[in-house]
């Protein structure tokens, strides 16, 4: 293609980066009758938060629901340090209370203020123990501050037309706790790579929906009930 001599040359290698990063970029595939607004949050995961190696896992058909709530979507990403986890957390839960009215609670995730707060403690108490000739410990001590994995709890949104099924409802005179308020919950749960292959939440929620699809599956084939013997197995 014509190369515009208008640019500068630095402006243009930086473009020609931006674009060949975004060609890279990869969402998943929406699932059947996705809610509206998946589609948006999965883009502004990967694309302007820049996490990668999205998964998601659609759990809005498991009965009992999981524990995080009815009509689950689970999103999994990986952020590139414990910083960039942070900066990703904040900006996500900002940009939904922002633009879409969205309260994200975000568990695991520091405050700006707490985080430097929390560094500043952390590092007073490192120069009173060199002071006094103690030896700084060698192993990875949990301070409070370092964490590798951030659960992004989104409120309600809406749901997709066609998808009016929640979980409990066939059930008469259930008791106990449910939600039956309508919509989609949806969970993102963001890590480092070190944490995600130490957690492995894609294995542990693969087979509790392998478990449930087998379960689906034998209840449909008790309801129909023993094969009818056809005229061939007469004779």
């Amino acid at each position: 293609s014509p190369v515009d001599t208008s640019i500068p040359w630095y402006l243009r290698e930086q473009s020609k980066l931006r674009e060949a990063q975004q060609q890279t970029i990869e969402i998943p595939d929406l699932p059947t009758n996705p809610p509206p607004l998946l589609k948006t949050i999965l883009e502004y995961i990967s694309t302007t938060a820049g996490l990668d190696d999205l998964e998601l896992l659609d759990l809005r058909h498991l009965d009992p629901p999981p524990a995080l709530g009815p009509k689950l979507i689970m999103i999994i990403a990986t952020a590139r340090s414990e910083k960039h986890l942070h900066v990703a957390a904040d900006t996500f839960s900002r940009y939904l209370r922002r633009e879409h009215g969205l309260k994200a609670n975000a568990a695991g995730l520091l405050g700006r203020n707490e985080l430097k707060i929390k560094r500043r403690r952390k590092a007073k108490r490192m120069r009173m123990l060199a002071n006094v000739g103690g030896a700084v410990p060698e192993v990875n001590i949990d301070d409070g501050i370092r964490t590798g994995w951030i659960c992004c709890t989104l409120s309600k949104i809406e749901a997709h037309p066609d998808d009016t099924h929640m979980p409990g409802d066939d059930v008469q005179g259930f008791v106990g706790f449910r939600e039956v308020k309508p919509g989609v919950n949806v969970v993102v749960q963001m890590f480092t790579e070190e944490k995600r292959a130490e957690t492995d939440l894609e294995t542990l929620w693969k087979g509790v929906l392998k478990t449930h699809q087998r379960q689906e599956k034998a209840a449909e084939d008790a309801l129909k009930g023993p094969k009818e013997p056809t005229e061939v197995d007469e004779a």
